[in-house]
């Protein structure tokens, strides 16, 4: 079952369905607010620490605050872990993120766990004007904000297709702990984006979600991709387009209209911010990249 339907389902169960367009939930005051969840077993890959794993955590969280247009503000966590000793390792981690992104750890909750270890970590952010994910309007242009396919170099190191030792260590600290373009979020706001949402379950599949919610077709090129992961992916026999199915990047997937892709163009360049348009918005349904429809992966979780 897909994400959306989950969420929807879920929502319905609470009496609450007023977030669903939204990857943070905007409040009164310009507050937004965001969680997100792992299970140790199936989200630590074996080459990443305990630390490691809270800092995605966070960055999860956040990026989904980022996405809507906001700025991460604060950072509440809880963990079940069986010993003492991992609850450090853990919140070190969340402490590292928090540090990274600019806010501050406000609470967190610790439980004795002697199963799957867990972790849930929600964030607090502001926004002038939370942007959905359904506005995507004919005329816009697409673009992509921030670099893609390390979920992809991930995905091949866990099939055996490709050992991390093999790696550059910069490409495998990324791997280890990614640094989206969160500080963006805010410009994203300003500048006038129609819909927005960061990609965690895969590029392709957040760009179908924006697509489907909005009502329209996208004609998609290129994706923007590392460079020193679009080396790794040549000599595999890989494509640039293959990093569509690339998940966990936590970059940014923005539509807004021609006469406003200067201004987000503009602060990615003022922030060192790789940023690029990567195809436009029409009437219609579904996604077209060189001129065939997208086939993406999608992550089930029941």
């Amino acid at each position: 079952m897909r994400q959306e339907e989950i969420h929807k389902l879920l929502a319905e169960a609470t009496g609450s369905t007023r977030c669903l367009d939204y990857d943070a939930c905007p409040l009164q005051g310009g507050l937004l607010v965001n969680m997100d969840g792992y299970s140790m077993s199936s989200s630590k890959p074996p080459w990443a620490s305990i630390e490691d794993w809270a800092w995605r955590a966070v960055i999860a969280s956040a990026s989904d605050v980022a996405a809507s247009g906001g700025r991460p503000l604060g950072i509440i966590y809880s963990i079940g872990v069986p010993s003492l000793e991992e609850a450090l390792e853990a919140a070190r981690g969340v402490g590292e993120a928090a540090r990274w992104i600019g806010a501050e750890v406000l609470k967190s909750d610790t439980n004795r766990c002697r199963c799957d270890s867990w972790i849930d970590v929600g964030v607090i952010g502001v926004s002038s004007k939370p942007i959905p994910r359904s506005g995507a309007r004919p005329g816009d242009l697409v673009v992509q904000v921030g670099y893609a396919g390390y979920g992809l170099l991930a995905k091949l190191a866990m099939e055996g297709t490709l050992r991390v030792e093999e790696l550059s260590e910069d490409l495998i600290a990324l791997l280890r702990r990614p640094r989206p373009p969160l500080v963006v979020g805010p410009s994203i706001s300003s500048c006038g984006a129609t819909a927005s949402s960061d990609n965690s379950d895969g590029l392709g599949y957040t760009l179908r979600v924006i697509a489907e919610s909005s009502g329209v077709r996208m004609l998609l090129e290129d994706p923007l991709v590392d460079p020193r992961v679009l080396r790794v992916l040549r000599g595999l026999g890989k494509e640039p387009g293959d990093a569509y199915n690339s998940w966990e990047d936590y970059n940014l997937i923005v539509t807004l209209p021609r006469r406003r892709a200067s201004c987000l163009l503009g602060s990615c360049s003022r922030l060192g911010i790789p940023c690029r348009i990567i195809g436009r918005v029409e009437k219609g349904e579904g996604l077209v990249y060189q001129g065939r429809d997208l086939r993406v992966k999608v992550w089930e979780w029941f």
